[in-house]
């Protein structure tokens, strides 16, 4: 159980021994009193000609401790002071001279005094500023560093005594190993004190009697971003190793911690592993921490850390393997003292405000990368060769402005499981990435750059990479591809997300070789130039799918497929513009739908009314369906509906059931579009919420504004939604946009 930090010195007087007792007792000359109160350590520092004005605050201090306890203490109040004075004998002037001799003999052999009780805080402050913390840091009031030492001298129910240095090696912790302990729980200390400790998430033992090494409890997070790189199982705080004592890893992660990591930090070498993500620690990136060369697990990300990264982080190049500084608010170029860490087999820059070129001396130092990833950041120019990174299973560079074609950088790269290049101004062709040997990748992402074809046969996508082995993941959309769709795929058992969104695929859908793709579940043939009818297939043989996108394809007019009552799984439904006609479709025991998308074609008849059991529906857009007549009925069991949209249809009625629903607050209409502005006065509708439409003869949809956007996330097992909706409020009152008008934006998508 973690223990309430002690805030009561009454310990350290009640654990004082008899021999400090008989040193008070004893007469000796101001002076002699105060150096017999002082540990070793302190007197050895005030003879090599330590601070003068804090050698003189010392001996006070001591001289007004040393009285206090004499007369409160052991209460001989001025009487017992009288009767003292009254026995200062020659006997005990020898005596005294005797302890002073011994005094001296200790200094002279290197002996330390060790009282055994609570040191003084201007003792406290002698020892400390010698390397650790600043005289003046340690004696302004309110500061960190005050604020620690105090503790250690009036608070710290441990009362640990100052230890001696061993010359030469001070703090040194293989050499200087007590003192070295003592000082790594000041500075211990004093990161609580200057990061908000009193708010942390979890207190994990600090400021407690305990040993330092017990400053600790459960792991406060678990970070299963990169699980196969995560360092031994340690415990949140400090974890010490079990034959040597010494800490060897500082874990407080996700604990709410706020301000700057000290300096001080730069003196505690034993430590292997730091972790201190998802705080709110700011300030420049700590400097302090380049000193410690014994570091192999560095976990800085989520934090709040700016400017660019220290020329001096070449000093980990001995140790280090893990690196992780991502989002955070760093910027300048990539430091080119990173190829110096040659051991490194992480390194994660994700988010940050990174910009330049990555230098050539990457290709052939960091051999022993294992996962790179400088996803959103704004990196530029043509990549270097990575073919010499043999060990190299994830590749992140997402979110960047590279350029040029970036499969010969990636040859040779046998080990890869993990390929993003998304959202970059790559080229080339897929044909050449599909002859590559890659045998273990699992996920490929190419999106919103500029790759072509390259299959010489009119096939927009080379059936070699819809059938890798271990493919899970393919996401093609938003390219130059032209041609058609493979039709003759054997089965497949491995990919689950399939995407070619956005590009110029033509001819028919071929659902009976796409259905052989059989553990889909995400498919998205969107904004294409398909044409002919809508396959049976898609929807009789695929009820495993989780998300379909037909969406923006200039298919053969006719119904929705019968098939698609069996397809219940089913959480997005896409169908826009794709000249569908007939009654709108039941959709029984559609549970997790989320997204009902069938605007802009031809159904006709009444909205059905079992619609309000689509308990999971957030979007419903019916717009543009002029046939789509009769009364709104009452969605109010739809209780996180956010949008509907209903305007260019018959509809009328009282919409009072939508209005009343938590996303449509009264005074805001936003969330809701209809036909029943100016214009409109033949139609009786009623909607406290709605935008209403004016009727208008430009031809445009008054819903226009209502931009869908791509919004998935691998990580996460597509159980959220693909498509989330916005609406440019200045656009629907008739002012400039300030959406983009493509139809589509583009978020991370790979994790959060």
């Amino acid at each position: 159980m973690e223990e309430s930090p002690v805030a009561n010195s009454e310990s350290a007087t009640a654990s004082m021994s008899l021999a400090d007792a008989h040193i008070e007792e004893t007469p000796l000359e101001k002076s002699d009193s105060a150096a017999a109160s002082m540990s070793l350590a302190d007197v050895n520092l005030m003879e090599k000609g330590g601070d003068a004005e804090l050698q003189e605050e010392l001996l006070n201090e001591t001289d007004d401790n040393s009285s206090l306890e004499n007369d409160e203490e052991f209460g001989r109040g001025e009487k017992a002071n009288e009767k003292r004075k009254g026995l200062c004998t020659p006997l005990w002037a020898i005596l005294a001279a005797c302890v002073m001799i011994i005094l001296a003999l200790g200094l002279g052999l290197g002996l330390g005094l060790n009282k055994g009780n609570r040191p003084t805080f201007s003792e406290i402050v002698l020892y400390l500023s010698n390397g650790v913390s600043t005289r003046s840091e340690l004696i302004d009031e309110g500061s960190p560093q005050n604020k620690a030492a105090r503790w250690l001298a009036e608070k710290d129910a441990a009362a640990l005594p100052l230890p001696k240095h061993t010359d030469g090696r001070l703090w040194d912790f293989e050499e200087d190993r007590d003192a070295y302990m003592y000082m790594f729980r000041y500075v211990m200390v004093l990161n609580y004190f200057a990061t908000s400790g009193e708010n942390w998430y979890k207190q994990m033992n600090f400021l407690t009697a305990r040993d330092v090494c017990e400053w600790n409890g459960s792991s406060l997070g678990v970070d299963d971003h990169y699980p196969i790189y995560s360092p031994a199982y340690v415990m949140g705080g400090v974890t010490c190793d079990d034959e040597s004592g010494l800490p060897f890893a500082l874990d407080l992660e996700f604990n709410d911690m706020e301000g700057e990591i000290p300096k001080e930090n730069g003196l505690l070498r034993s430590l292997s592993i730091i972790d201190i993500q998802f705080n709110e620690i700011g300030g420049g990136f700590p400097e302090a921490l380049c000193n410690l060369d014994q570091v192999e697990f560095l976990f800085l990300h989520n934090n709040n850390f700016v400017g660019s990264l220290p020329s001096c982080i070449s000093n980990w190049s001995k140790n280090l393997r893990l690196l992780q500084l991502e989002n955070n608010e760093l910027s300048g170029s990539f430091p080119p003292e990173i190829c110096e860490l040659t051991n490194l087999e992480v390194l994660v820059l994700d988010r940050n405000q990174f910009k330049g070129t990555l230098p050539s001396c990457i290709s052939s130092e960091l051999h022993n990368l294992r996962l790179f990833s400088l996803s959103d950041n704004m990196f530029g120019g043509n990549l270097p060769n990575f073919s010499q990174w043999s060990q190299l299973n994830q590749l992140f560079l997402d979110g960047n402005t590279f350029i040029g074609d970036p499969i010969p950088s990636i040859q040779g790269l046998s080990k890869l499981q993990l390929l993003y290049l998304e959202d970059n101004e790559f080229t080339g062709n897929l044909q050449d990435l599909a002859s590559q040997n890659m045998p273990h990748l699992e996920a490929l992402d190419l999106s919103h750059n500029k790759f072509k074809p390259g299959t010489g046969n009119n096939l927009a996508v080379p059936p070699e990479l819809l059938l890798m082995k271990n493919l899970t993941i393919l996401d093609l959309s938003n390219n130059l591809l032209e041609g058609n769709f493979p039709s003759n795929l054997p089965k497949q058992e491995s990919l689950v997300f399939l995407s070619v969104h956005q590009n110029k695929l033509s001819g028919s859908i071929p659902g009976a070789s796409i259905s052989n793709l059989q553990s889909l579940r995400h498919l998205d043939l969107a904004n294409n130039d398909f044409t002919g009818n809508m396959p049976d297939e898609l929807f009789n043989d695929m009820t495993q799918l989780d998300h379909l996108f037909l969406s923006e394809n200039p298919l053969a007019e006719g119904p929705i497929p019968e098939g698609l009552k069996t397809m219940t799984d089913l959480t997005e439904l896409s169908l826009k513009n794709t000249n569908r006609n007939g009654p709108l479709p039941e959709l029984l025991n559609f549970d997790n739908l989320m997204l009902l998308d069938l605007n802009k074609n031809n159904f006709e008849g009444n909205i059905p009314s079992n619609y309000n059991k689509l308990t999971s529906l957030l979007y419903l857009l019916l717009n543009d369906n002029p046939l789509v007549g009769g009364t709104m009925p009452a969605l109010s069991q739809l209780r996180d509906l956010s949008t509907v949209l209903v305007d260019g249809t018959g509809v009328t009625g009282n919409f009072s059931s939508i209005c009343q629903l938590p996303a449509f607050p009264a005074g805001e209409p936003a969330a809701a579009v209809a036909d029943c502005g100016e214009g409109f006065a033949d139609k009786a509708i009623q909607c406290s919420c709605c935008h209403c439409c004016d009727k208008s003869s430009d031809g445009k949809s008054c819903s226009d504004p209502v931009v869908d956007s791509l919004d998935w996330d691998w990580e996460k097992g597509f159980t959220e939604r693909a498509r989330d909706f916005g609406i440019d409020l200045e656009l629907l009152e008739g002012g400039p946009s300030s959406v983009p008008q493509d139809g589509n934006r583009r978020r991370n998508r790979r994790r959060k």
